[in-house]
């Protein structure tokens, strides 16, 4: 395969089948898929090992991917799901297990002492480092350092901007002593996976079967399919009670003081447009995790949700107590004082509402990154 190929040739190539075309795209794209392993298992030998199931995975899958430009978020986020799954089933290497393998390699006459010794004290630099980096920064520092301090490398790769980047980076250099933050510099520039990477995950993948093979992609795309969609609904599930009783019981003391089956039948109709902008949002907080830059994701799902609440308990409800109010207050001039707490009341809870909307959704997207 020429070294010309395009990022867009060599996907559709390797998705055909073509494994020339796919070690194309791991030679591209392994200081990403190592980097963001490192950002979160801590450890270069099983941030390599968790890169290479990634690569034989997405070999598996890339069937599934049908536009180019989704490849490398896709790659991101199956690099950090499988990060995750590794942390899950083996935990961090603890600090006494690898002094136990680097005096043992230091000892063993088939290795080089002095050599394991430096390497084994760039690992324990390199944790520490990223121990103390805050979490939105760690995949931005690693990267920045194997790809020759690249801000504009670093937010190609990552899907970022370069604003974002050099913002990250600035906030790790306040985090880090300067000194500290080139010696760990150095350490991840050398643990920077070599064309050697390259050649063992290619080693491992001609012999599976690729993207082309419709039943394996199609098995591993339900098992995917379903799993997401397991944890969205388990994600979502409190909250939607929480939000939908606290709704419900609004409704029922409205229906209570309704005046006919008219009112009764737009009350419900209110209840459950209502119900849907909890629902969606919710649904769009839960997938966040599925996607690359969720700014966007939760941005808009709130913005769909404040518009349904301002003009639902702003606009729509006062109208569905027009016709009531006026019959009350035609009988009794009095209940000019209760409508009136009635409509302070929804005022608050819509202002409530918002606001602890408003300061949740600040709080998953500084949790997430994006801002």
């Amino acid at each position: 395969m020429p070294n010309t190929m395009t990022d867009t040739m060599a996907f559709r190539a390797a998705a055909s089948g073509d494994a020339k075309a796919y070690e194309t795209l791991i030679e591209k794209s392994r200081s990403m898929v190592c980097s963001i392993a490192l950002a979160l298992v801590r450890d270069v030998p099983a941030s390599e090992e968790v890169a290479q199931d990634v690569y034989l995975a997405a070999w598996r899958g890339l069937g599934t991917v049908r536009n180019p430009d989704s490849f490398l978020p896709w790659l991101r986020q199956l690099t950090r799901n499988h990060a995750t799954e590794h942390l899950r089933r083996f935990g961090r290497r603890d600090k006494k297990h690898a002094l136990d393998d680097a005096l043992a390699e230091a000892v063993d006459p088939k290795t080089r002492p002095l050599e394991s010794l430096i390497e084994r004290e760039d690992q324990a630099r390199l944790s520490e480092a990223i121990d103390q980096l805050p979490d939105d920064a760690r995949e931005v520092i690693i990267l920045y350092y194997r790809e020759g301090q690249s801000a504009a490398q670093v937010a190609a790769l990552l899907g970022l901007s370069e604003g974002a980047v050099k913002k990250r980076l600035s906030r790790a250099r306040e985090t880090l002593r300067e000194s500290v933050l080139e010696l760990a510099g150095a350490a991840f520039g050398r643990s920077a996976p070599a064309a050697a990477f390259t050649a063992a995950t290619v080693a491992l993948i001609v012999a599976a079967p690729s993207s082309a093979a419709a039943a394996t992609a199609s098995g591993v795309t339900k098992t995917i399919g379903s799993t997401k969609w397991l944890a969205v609904l388990s994600s979502v599930a409190l909250p939607f009670v929480i939000g939908a009783g606290t709704l419900l019981f609004g409704f029922l003391m409205e229906r209570r003081r309704a005046l006919d089956d008219q009112e009764r039948r737009e009350l419900g109709r209110f209840f459950l447009v209502q119900l849907a902008g909890i629902s969606f949002f919710l649904v769009c907080m839960a997938l966040t995790q599925y996607v690359e830059s969720p700014l966007l994701l939760i941005g808009g799902g709130w913005l769909v949700t404040v518009v349904a609440f301002v003009s639902g308990f702003g606009v729509w409800l006062p109208r569905i107590r027009a016709r009531r109010h006026a019959a009350e207050l035609a009988m009794n001039p009095a209940s000019a004082s209760r409508h009136r707490r009635e409509r302070i009341s929804s005022l608050l809870g819509l202002i409530v509402g918002l606001a602890s909307g408003t300061a949740g959704v600040v709080y998953a997207l500084l949790k997430t990154g994006a801002l």
